[in-house]
């Protein structure tokens, strides 16, 4: 075997051993982060299908959560820096480039058992505002959180 050849080998185990969430989400990909679904994998990588009348469904090869709109308790956006620099990097990079930032959307619900659930999925960059819009008309009644900090705007009637 070549150099060359034990390079290339050691260097594609190496693509292989790295989770799922280390890689950039990109299109219609979403990864489920982790949540209280036994069925599903954390990092695994699927669809989300917002087509269905009833809920929200995460596919994952034979892997399914199924999120009923009318049993979403709370949603939470957030857009999180990926890679926590130490401030001197951190400026030295924002100089060179945007720093790059994973979607997030926590889901609280109620599954159709009754039992509370969680999770977590990470969307690609383009996706957020779809899917806040089709999270508005399918569950009308469920306030977006944003993950940003201050008084939500879910809570109107509260002074603060």
């Amino acid at each position: 075997m070549s150099t060359k050849q034990i390079i290339f080998a050691l260097l594609f185990s190496l693509t292989l051993a790295v989770p799922a969430s280390a890689w950039p989400i990109f299109g219609q990909q979403v990864a489920y982060l982790g949540g209280t679904t036994p069925n599903v994998k954390s990092d695994e990588v699927g669809s989300l299908d917002t087509t269905q009348r009833e809920a929200l469904v995460f596919v994952s090869g034979n892997d399914r959560i199924a999120i009923p709109y009318d049993r979403i308790s709370s949603i939470e956006y957030r857009r999180d820096v990926a890679i926590h620099l130490g401030v001197a990097p951190a400026i030295a990079i924002g100089i060179l480039k945007r720093r790059e930032r994973k979607h997030t959307f926590s889901f609280a619900y109620t599954d159709n058992e009754g039992t509370r659930e969680a999770a977590i999925f990470e969307v690609s960059k383009e996706m957020p505002a779809t899917l806040i819009s089709i999270l508005k008309a399918k569950a009308p009644s469920v306030c977006i959180t944003t993950g940003e900090g201050g008084p939500s705007p879910c809570n109107r009637s509260k002074k603060w």
